[in-house]
C-alpha cells in the first residue's frame, strides 16, 4: 500500500516542485530586469538626423493588376443578392460560403439585418435566402 501511495504522490510532488521553481525563476528574472533598468531612461529621444533623406531618382514603375471578381451564378433573385449583399461582401465571399440548408441561410440573412444593420427590407429576406439556397445550399 505504501508503494502505491508513493507512486501517486511522486508525480504530484514533481508538479509542485516544477511550479515552485517556475515561480522562483520568474521572481528572480523580474528583480534582475528591475535593477538593470534602474537609473536609465526607458524612453529615449530619436537620434538627430544628420542629413535630409532624398528620394531615389529615376523612373517609377507601376503595375496594375486586373480586378476580376467572379460573377454570381444565374438564378432567381440574383440581382437582389448582387445589390443587397455586395454592399458589404465581395461576390467571391458569397460564393465561398459552405453549402448550408435553407434554415441556416435564413438565420444568416436575418443576422446580417438584425446584428450588422444590412439595409434589406424584411420582405426581401426570403428572396435572398431562396437564391443563396439554390446556389450554395444543400
Amino acid at each position: 500500500m505504501s508503494s502505491e501511495l508513493q507512486a501517486v504522490e511522486s508525480p504530484r510532488q514533481t508538479r509542485r516542485a516544477a511550479i515552485l521553481w517556475t515561480v522562483i525563476v520568474g521572481v528572480l528574472a523580474t528583480l534582475v530586469a528591475a535593477f538593470s533598468f534602474r537609473g536609465q531612461a526607458l524612453v529615449t529621444a530619436p537620434p538627430e538626423a544628420s542629413a535630409p533623406v532624398t528620394p531615389p531618382q529615376g523612373p517609377v514603375y507601376t503595375m496594375v493588376l486586373p480586378h476580376d471578381p467572379p460573377e454570381l451564378p444565374p438564378g432567381s433573385h440574383r440581382d437582389q443578392v448582387a445589390v443587397s449583399c455586395t454592399i458589404c461582401h465581395s461576390t467571391r465571399l458569397v460564393l465561398n460560403q459552405p453549402a448550408f440548408p435553407q434554415e441556416k441561410w435564413t438565420e444568416v440573412v436575418h443576422k446580417m439585418v438584425a446584428v450588422y444593420g444590412a439595409p434589406i427590407p424584411p420582405e426581401e429576406e426570403p428572396q435572398l435566402v431562396e437564391y443563396l439556397t439554390s446556389v450554395r445550399g444543400r
